[in-house]
C-alpha cells in the first residue's frame, strides 16, 4: 500500500504521489511568502505602535513639566495663606 492510502483510502502509485508533491510545491514556496510578507508588516506594526507610545509619553511627560512651575506657584501661595492663618 502507498502513501495515498492511508490519507483518502485509495491506494495511488509513486508517480500519483510524485506528481501530488509537484502540485504543493507552488503552493508551499507561496506559503512561506505570505508568512515572510505577514512578519515584516507585524514588524512595521510593532515599530509603528512603538513610536506613537513613544510620542504620546514625550507630549505628556513635556506637558506636566510646563505645568510645574505654575503647580509650585500654588503651593507656594498655599503655604502663605496658612502661616499668615496661624499668626
Amino acid at each position: 500500500m502507498s502513501r495515498g492510502a492511508s490519507s483518502g483510502g485509495v491506494a495511488r502509485s509513486g508517480g500519483e504521489v510524485g506528481a501530488a508533491e509537484c502540485d504543493l510545491e507552488p503552493a508551499r514556496a507561496q506559503i512561506k511568502e505570505l508568512r515572510a510578507g505577514r512578519d515584516t508588516l507585524k514588524a512595521a506594526v510593532q515599530r509603528g505602535l512603538g513610536a506613537a507610545l513613544e510620542t504620546a509619553g514625550v507630549r505628556e511627560l513635556t506637558m506636566r513639566i510646563s505645568e510645574l512651575p505654575a503647580h509650585g506657584e500654588r503651593l507656594a501661595a498655599e503655604k502663605d495663606t496658612a502661616v499668615i492663618g496661624m499668626c
